[in-house]
């Protein structure tokens, strides 16, 4: 996501006296691989990345939405050396890798540093890597595309559990919403919406003090 500039980055961008560059984090299981596209190493936030210059990129556009689909993100890296187990892709294809974390953060510079005085972040995108692939064609350059999707994709998989009358008074013994839900298995309750949207919750109308979604009391009778 876009992040608030510090002063300094705000007055350097309006300057015109500005470099950008980028950081990659990728969270395998084995431990954190970090890089970025510039000549020389670099430690910011306390964490070294390596310098890969030009050989990876981000392909095509960094999307960010608002609502709950989850945004693609492709980078590719140089293939050549993936057999070599000591350069950087040749690590991240030795470690576990599908659904770990990754960041891409954009990095705003001192342009009369040679980038080695950063300013400041300027966007961050975060999100989980899901495939990766390699394209070793006769002819054509070897690359290592790696395909990951924003963090909204947690928010969507279908790992869901259901929420009984005793679950929800564990968390808080005077709530009576899932009471009754038993009694429309078929039916959805639309949460946010008016009561009367459950078919057979009964007319609408006014009538403060009653439990919302045409739910019952105990002992109520429709």
């Amino acid at each position: 996501m876009p992040l608030p500039l510090t002063s300094d980055a705000r007055n350097a961008l309006a300057a015109r006296e500005v470099a950008a560059a980028w950081l990659l984090d990728l969270y395998t299981d084995e431990g954190t691989l970090r890089c970025w596209d510039q000549a020389i190493a670099i430690t910011y936030g306390g964490d070294t990345y390596e310098p890969l210059q030009d050989r990876w990129r981000v392909e095509g556009e960094i999307k960010i939405g608002a609502d709950l689909s989850p945004e693609p993100l492709t980078l590719s890296f140089d293939g050549a050396p993936q057999s070599d187990d000591a350069s950087f892709i040749g690590r991240l294809l030795d470690r576990t890798w599908h659904q770990r974390r990754m960041r891409l953060r954009g990095l705003l510079m001192n342009v009369s540093s040679n980038f080695v005085t950063p300013i400041g972040v300027h966007l961050e995108w975060s999100g989980w890597i899901d495939t990766l692939s390699t394209s070793d064609g006769t002819g054509s350059a070897s690359i290592v595309t790696l395909n990951c999707e924003s963090g909204i994709l947690r928010a969507l998989d279908q790992n869901l559990t259901k929420c009984t009358d005793q679950d929800q008074r564990r968390r808080l013994s005077s709530d009576r919403f899932f009471q009754n839900v038993a009694l429309k298995p078929s039916q959805q309750v639309p949460f946010g919406t008016a009561w009367s949207n459950i078919p057979g919750g009964g007319s609408s109308g006014g009538g403060g003090g009653g439990l919302p979604f045409g739910l019952k009391m105990p002992g109520q009778v429709s």
